[in-house]
């Protein structure tokens, strides 16, 4: 007896260690399939992304197009100068009864800047609101506001409410082409 109880022993054993075998084969092909899973979902997502991000260049073009557009093909810096000009002109146009006060022309990089204070005496909150979205709203040449500063100012008899803002008139500075 004693020897087929070996024999069984042996048996299970070797039934136990092809378990173990198959089990182990089963639990690496289950993480082998959901790696495999994982990195199809990956590469679908990147396939999405790759499609996604040409879109987005053809837009980036179309805006560059579209940006190119407004700069004249002739453009060199005294005509930069001069269109920051003409800027300040319909400033002075735009807000009569301001005060604009400005300083020298600055290079600075690819853009022609020059500063610009425009001092005037609220009316009512609105023409400050419009005053201020009418400056935001300029599209060439750009105007970027620092700082907007409201003080109080009294006189004899009158008390006025004086505003300030100060920013940069500014246009993109064209390479010469020879």
């Amino acid at each position: 007896m004693d020897s087929r109880l070996k024999r069984v022993f042996a048996l299970y054993c070797a039934s136990a260690v092809a378990f173990a075998v198959v089990l182990a084969g089963g639990i690496a092909a289950k993480k082998n399939g959901d790696s495999l899973s994982a990195t199809l979902s990956v590469l679908r997502q990147a396939k999405g992304n790759l499609v996604r991000t040409s879109e987005a260049v053809q837009e980036m073009r179309g805006a560059i197009a579209e940006i190119k557009s407004f700069v004249p093909p002739e453009f060199d810096p005294l005509k930069a100068e001069a269109l920051i000009l003409t800027g300040i002109d319909a400033l002075k146009s735009k807000i009569r009864d301001a005060e604009i006060s400005i300083a020298s022309f600055e290079t600075g990089g690819e853009e022609v800047l020059l500063p610009v204070t425009i001092r005037a005496a609220m009316r009512d909150y609105p023409s400050l609101v419009n005053t201020v979205g009418y400056l935001q709203s300029l599209r060439f040449p750009f105007f970027s506001i620092a700082t907007l500063s409201l003080s109080q100012v009294t006189d004899k008899e009158k008390t006025a409410v004086i505003y300030e803002i100060k920013g940069v008139m500014r246009t993109p500075k064209v390479k010469e082409s020879r």
